[in-house]
């Protein structure tokens, strides 16, 4: 919604909105400056359905309040907490998904051609940690996962050798291993 007079509530929006019996309404936000906390001339209202929505944009399209004439189109952005709290559930379990479980990391009889390294420092690079790992056999893959929305590792990788015998031979040799003055943790992935 744009076009808002600086002077208009919250609450002046959602009697409209309810006045205008277009469904439920669940939130009303008006973006305001952080500094003063006076509006910036626009907001948002979420109502409890798409098809409400669209009522809403055509029943109260240029409609006055505070003398202005509302400007409503539908929002395409998730603005609602309940949204981003469920994208924050997302990320957390893309992430869980991609990090070893307990009991992969305590069955350490259970011996597969890929290494789990823990403890990476930050500034650790995959070409570091393939250089490290390559006198012990041809490695088919390094994978650093990445923190959610940044460019950073999250302190832990995995090292695919091309057999079984090679990653034993690694994970033999470089248990005590340090880079970056951090000492390797290495388990069977």
């Amino acid at each position: 919604m744009k076009n808002l007079n600086f002077t208009t509530t919250e609450l002046q929006l959602e009697k409209l909105f309810k006045e205008a019996k277009i469904g439920s309404v669940k939130s009303v936000k008006i973006v305001r400056r952080s500094d003063t906390q006076q509006s910036r001339g626009y907001g948002f209202v979420e109502v409890d359905s798409q098809e409400s929505a669209e009522k809403a944009v055509k029943k109260l399209q240029n409609v006055l309040l505070d003398d202005h004439a509302l400007k409503l189109s539908l929002s395409t952005k998730a603005i609602t907490q309940a949204e981003e709290e469920q994208k924050k559930e997302k990320v957390l379990k893309k992430r869980k998904a991609e990090e070893p479980t307990e009991t992969q990391m305590i069955e350490s009889d259970a011996v597969s051609n890929k290494l789990l390294v823990k403890n990476l420092a930050f500034e650790a690079t995959s070409a570091e940690i393939k250089e490290l790992f390559s006198p012990y056999g041809h490695i088919r893959k390094v994978r650093l996962p990445l923190k959610a929305n940044s460019t950073n590792h999250r302190g832990f990788g995995f090292v695919e050798f091309v057999t079984i015998e090679e990653a034993k031979n690694a994970f033999k040799h470089l248990q005590n291993s340090h880079l970056y003055s951090r000492k390797l943790v290495i388990e069977y992935a």
